[in-house]
């Protein structure tokens, strides 16, 4: 018999022990990345529970209009589950999903699915289900993603740039101080996207401190200035290498710095034997809009389009 619990601080064990047992369990679902901002939105996680046993989790928030998101705060929102679940325990699980969210008088569940690139050992037998239960398909966001099995094909342009940033002695190195990167960063989309980044610096500072083998913050600098020229913030999602951030200068624009520091991380993942390099998406509105020019950008390093799903079922 399946029951379902509203996740409490005292399974905080429970929960971080079957992230990493399941085959799609990233660190982004680790309660200690997790609640770094919790203080944004009402958490209301799930554990299903079997012989008093955690069998699956569902990372979820619930909105102003008491609609259930897996999840707001994430990138992904997905089901994690053990191992030695098959598909119709899948199903099953859904079904108990809807029950419970009906009993909760939610209005609806919104559902975003992890790519098959970002998972351990890939399975989308959730994406069945909820085609079962007669979720709809209510955004696809496109991602670009860099397969490493063989060397990427970069175009002539973007060759030109790295070649020029190494003739200009750029280097790079992993960086600890965060404060000249963010800088950059913000400054950078703030200028040209009126935008700012989704983490602030001391949450992006905390986050590193807490994940130091899955958050990486690597930079390059020109002729020995103390200040970077370019920068990039990477996940390590186990066979993926995702760029969450990156960011260049004026100056490291036009020596090609961000290039030469891409191509050298690009390089990296495939020495590591990692299977994919991920550049993350290039829409808004879930997928309503395309950035032209930045999908441009990455498929000139070769990047191929995957896309990130997100589902809805109005109860």
């Amino acid at each position: 018999m399946i029951s379902i619990e509203k996740y409490e601080p005292a399974r905080h064990a429970d929960w971080n022990r079957l992230v990493k047992l399941s085959p799609n369990g990233l660190f982004l679902f680790d309660r200690n990345y997790m609640d770094y901002h919790a203080d944004r939105f009402t958490d209301h996680s799930l554990l299903f529970i079997e012989d008093g046993q955690p069998i699956a989790l569902l990372p979820a928030n619930i909105d102003n209009a008491r609609n259930l998101v897996s999840h707001g705060g994430l990138t992904f929102g997905s089901l994690i589950r053990t191992p030695k679940l098959r598909s119709r325990n899948i199903q099953a699980l859904f079904d108990k999903l809807i029950e419970y969210s009906e009993a909760q008088s939610f209005a609806s569940i919104a559902y975003k699915a992890i790519p098959p690139a970002f998972q351990d050992r890939p399975t989308e037998d959730d994406l069945y289900a909820l085609h079962r239960c007669g979720f709809n398909l209510i955004g696809r966001d496109l991602s670009s993603i860099i397969p490493l099995d063989q060397p990427p094909k970069y175009s002539k342009g973007r060759k030109w740039s790295i070649g020029r940033a190494s003739k200009h002695g750029v280097s790079i190195r992993s960086d600890d101080q965060i404060g000249p990167f963010y800088d950059i960063l913000k400054g950078r989309l703030g200028t040209k996207y009126s935008t700012k980044p989704t983490h602030s610096k001391d949450e992006l500072a905390l986050l590193t401190s807490r994940f130091p083998n899955n958050i990486q913050i690597s930079c390059a600098y020109f002729d020995n200035t103390p200040e970077p020229c370019a920068g990039v913030t990477l996940y390590d999602y186990g066979r993926t290498i995702h760029t969450q951030y990156m960011t260049t200068t004026d100056e490291g624009r036009d020596i090609g710095a961000l290039d030469f520091l891409i191509d050298h991380h690009i390089s990296e993942a495939r020495r590591l034997g990692k299977v994919f390099f991920s550049f993350g998406i290039s829409t808004e509105k879930q997928g309503a809009t395309l950035n032209p020019g930045l999908v441009q950008q990455k498929e000139s390093f070769g990047a191929k389009a995957v896309v990130h799903d997100i589902y809805k079922l109005t109860l």
